[in-house]
């Protein structure tokens, strides 16, 4: 048995976002932040896990993640290699549309993708007796690529969906999705998305897969990435530190402090290395290092400035509980405007994180769930609002 996580309310802290200059009134978009990130409800204990799509479903392109390249993927629980049990408890937690995404640095060709994530789901028993549906704080990356044709043919139908809810979407922070938060799991809305990303997504335009991996307490996130191509798995270096495995360590176990390491570690700017090792307290305003953390995630989590082709994997992951602990033990720098030459900006989107693990330590994920918290990272929302602007730029 595992006890509720309770202290996780204890640590909210107060939303106070630099990041949104005010909300103005207007027209109702066709694209804002909930039309082009996805993020799905668990399901409720009487409800099956199958409502959200597992790694074996398919449909005209083939299975999601098909199951003899996952069998050649890293465990995702520990180490070794990927089990049977494992792909069978991958559950779609959230999914994202993304009409441009370069092909490189040197090459800005517009790569079209559906870029979704996957969680083992499991049904535990707390000490109340009580049961839920958990997720493991783990999980894969899958990225799957499609012509324009079919990039306008999925973004129609994701379109017909939202109107056909009668769900408003405007102006709304990013969460789980309001049309599910009407109609839950096992409504029309749903089934119309699982089928929609059946139509569009599938081995066939499967292109990349990359994972987070728990080991040591559930102190130790391993983050790797793999190119798919003619089937085959083949290793791709991570940004910034020229290696296929990047790890991140955390001996806080409250977790409200940062005792931690990243290994390799990145070179340059927009790094948290010495400030994540605590090997200098920071007690005033006035500490460099202070500065130069809140800096760098602002930079990092600016879509204008960085992509996941130009930062290491675990230094974008960190970077929202940097940004929270920050805001939480200095609220007057945190509130301080010249603080963030270069933070994103955009008063046409709802740039609010209110995210209840935003500010744990050992919170990792970039958007999904840790237990049964909504976990969403600031990259995400302003990424989300970058992507929802390039959709309407491209006529989409």
């Amino acid at each position: 048995m595992k006890s509720r996580r309770t202290f996780i309310l204890c640590l909210m802290v107060c939303a106070v976002s630099v990041a949104t200059t005010g909300i103005a009134k207007g027209e109702p978009r066709r694209w804002d932040l909930n039309d082009v990130s996805y993020l799905f409800p668990l399901p409720s204990v009487g409800e099956p896990a199958s409502l959200l799509l597992g790694a074996k479903a398919s449909g005209r392109l083939g299975q999601l993640i098909p199951e003899a390249l996952h069998k050649k993927l890293p465990d995702l629980l520990r180490g070794g290699s990927a089990t049977t049990k494992t792909y069978n408890q991958l559950r779609l937690v959230s999914f994202r549309v993304d009409p441009c995404n370069p092909v490189s640095l040197e090459d800005r060709t517009c790569r079209r993708q559906v870029r979704m994530v996957w969680q083992p789901l499991v049904k535990e028993e707390f000490d109340d007796g009580q049961t839920a549906w958990v997720t493991e704080d783990a999980g894969f990356h899958t990225i799957y690529e499609m012509g324009t044709e079919e990039f306008k043919g999925l973004s129609t139908e994701l379109q017909k969906l939202k109107d056909s809810s009668g769900v408003s979407t405007t102006r709304k922070r990013l969460d789980i999705h309001p049309a599910l938060q009407s109609e839950g799991l096992a409504g029309p809305f749903m089934k119309g998305l699982n089928r929609t990303l059946l139509k569009f997504c599938g081995a066939d335009n499967l292109k990349r897969v990359t994972f987070m991996q728990l080991n040591g307490r559930g102190n130790v996130w391993s983050f790797g990435a793999f190119n798919v191509k003619d089937g085959a798995l083949v290793d791709s270096s991570i940004p910034r530190i020229d290696a296929h495995l990047q790890t991140f360590f955390n001996g806080d176990d409250r977790p409200r402090e940062f005792r931690a390491a990243l290994v390799p570690a990145p070179p340059g700017r927009d790094v948290f290395n010495q400030f994540i090792e605590n090997q200098v307290p920071i007690t005033t305003e006035d500490s460099p290092l202070l500065k130069k953390a809140m800096q760098a995630s602002d930079r990092i989590e600016n879509p204008t400035i960085h992509s996941s082709q130009t930062i290491d994997c675990a230094t974008c992951h960190i970077s929202q509980s940097v940004r929270s602990w920050i805001q939480r033990e200095f609220k007057d720098f945190y509130r301080d405007a010249a603080n963030h030459p270069w933070i994103y900006r955009n008063s046409s989107f709802n740039l609010v994180n209110r995210s209840p693990v935003r500010a744990l330590t050992n919170n990792v994920r970039a958007f999904g769930y840790l237990n049964t918290e909504v976990a969403i990272s600031q990259r995400t929302i302003n990424e989300s609002a970058a992507v929802a602007e390039k959709m309407v730029e491209l006529d989409y």
